[in-house]
């Protein structure tokens, strides 16, 4: 009995310190700052604004989604304006990729690239 509890420990023991398997890296890595509800209010030239847009992880983080809401006030020299649009952010191959949807039938396809110093994206 005495044998079988020592080799169950020493087992156990030799279990515990196996090395862990190596975790991949984390593609949205440069990403995840940008996660949330965000807010803008602007004032001057040419006028006032604000909106909000927000960045969330769907499909089992496979895509970043962007959307955004800007209203627009009135001015003399213009009605008001309402700009809504959507961004998705994938990885395709090595390479991560966007595309850009807006209420006025824009489209725009984008490169991405990242840089630490400074941080861009």
């Amino acid at each position: 009995m005495m044998s079988r509890l020592l080799l169950a420990a020493v087992a156990a023991g030799v279990a515990l310190s196996a090395p862990l398997a190596a975790q991949p890296p984390d593609p949205w890595s440069e990403f995840r700052l940008l996660v949330g509800r965000w807010e803008g209010v602007g004032t001057g030239a040419p006028g006032t604004g604000g909106g909000t847009f927000t960045f969330e992880f769907t499909l089992n983080e496979s895509v970043l989604v962007r959307r955004s809401h800007s209203e627009y006030p009135a001015t003399r020299d213009r009605p008001a304006a309402v700009h809504d649009d959507l961004m998705l952010i994938y990885g395709e191959g090595a390479a991560t990729r966007a595309v850009y949807f807006d209420n006025e039938k824009h489209v725009i396809h984008y490169t991405v690239t990242t840089s630490p110093a400074p941080r861009t994206i």
